[in-house]
């Protein structure tokens, strides 16, 4: 008897551990060029915000990375790992990034839902919609810009 709850025990903190390591980022990479056109190397500190229209609008959200480091043109980072994403992802969203002191580039491109996403709305019922989850396709569509400019 003594055995079994210490595996029921046991079994429970592994769970509660477990869930306790769930982070709500969203994993977020892209591909950086200078004014040239030339692969960016080195760090920079970037700037990613989200809005609710293509153009202008009041930021919902925003977190500042720094020493963000790129290389060959690539970087990969956590949104929500500086600021938490506290919005409910129930309607369209367009990000915006803007490197060192430039503002944000431009097209913003609409945040596309992934797989996952699209399992986790039809886990809730035929009704529901998936939305707002990044999309890491289109590498290239931001306008590139050179660091800190």
């Amino acid at each position: 008897m003594k055995k079994h709850v210490i595996v029921v025990l046991l079994t429970i903190l592994l769970i509660d551990t477990a869930f306790a390591g769930l982070t709500e980022t969203i994993t977020y990479q892209r591909y950086l060029t200078d004014a040239s056109g030339q692969p960016v190397n080195g760090t920079v500190d970037i700037t990613f915000s989200i809005y609710d229209v293509q153009e202008g609008g009041a930021t919902l959200w925003t977190e500042t990375q720094t020493g963000v480091t790129v290389t060959q043109g690539r970087y990969g980072i956590a949104l929500g790992s500086v600021t938490p994403l506290n919005l409910p992802f129930d309607a369209q969203y367009y990000p915006g990034i803007a490197i060192g002191a430039d503002p944000d580039m431009t097209p913003r491109l609409a945040l596309m839902s992934m797989a996952h996403a699209f399992q986790a709305a039809q886990a809730d019922g035929p009704s529901s919609t998936a939305t707002g989850i990044f999309n890491s396709a289109g590498l290239t569509n931001h306008r590139s810009r050179s660091p800190g400019r």
